[in-house]
């Protein structure tokens, strides 16, 4: 009888042949061609390009941020000094002189300081200083409004304003939470320290 021939199985993909490599290198030698032929030079070359892309597409939106808070704060920062104006009857003094010599150059200052700040406002540390900011803006603009009421007084509050509300936006709910219940406590401090004494009496 013939004998029957046997046919070598054939292996899957994910079977390790037997046979041993054609070429047997060290693990010197692979890196030795590694860094001759340059893939790893231009992996790094690739990281740093997304690393610059990735930089600047965090920068413009800083930029875009500044440029839409720097113009409607600066039109509220003149439009509050034409009702302080308005309110004292000292409209002949509201001219377009005193309007340019007054907002152009708050404007680049305006828009330095959003940027800068912009950059840092998801630390700790920026986030505690728009709340400490919110709260000494928020507290001396009550301040002006209740106890000094001059003309003088009353040119610094639209400052104070756009100060105000440039921190309560860009504190986290927490913090601006925090600020504003400040606020509220001293714009009742006078209700507060009555009750206090009605109860003192009352004792």
């Amino acid at each position: 009888m013939a004998k029957k021939q046997v046919k070598p199985k054939k292996k899957g993909p994910d079977q390790v042949s037997d046979n041993p490599p054609l070429v047997n290198l060290s693990q010197e030698e692979q890196w030795r061609i590694i860094n001759e032929s340059g893939v790893l030079h231009q992996i790094k070359a690739e990281d740093t390009k997304e690393q610059r892309s990735g930089s600047k597409q965090e920068e413009e939106p800083t930029v875009l941020v500044a440029l839409l808070l720097t113009i409607p704060l600066t039109v509220l920062h003149g439009t509050l000094e034409y009702v302080v104006h308005l309110q004292y009857d000292f409209l002949q003094e509201f001219t377009w002189s005193r309007i340019l010599s007054r907002q152009v150059p708050l404007a680049p200052v305006l828009a330095l300081f959003i940027y800068i700040t912009t950059r840092y406002k998801e630390s700790r540390a920026a986030q505690a200083v728009f709340m400490l900011g919110s709260l000494a803006s928020g507290c001396a603009l009550i301040h002006l409004s209740q106890d000094d009421q001059t003309f003088g007084a009353m040119l610094k509050t639209p400052g104070l304003a756009i100060l105000w509300i440039y921190f309560v936006i860009q504190a986290k709910l927490s913090y601006a939470s925090i600020s504003l219940l400040g606020c509220l406590l001293y714009y009742n401090r006078h209700w507060l320290q009555l009750n206090g004494a009605i109860k003192k009496l009352e004792l």
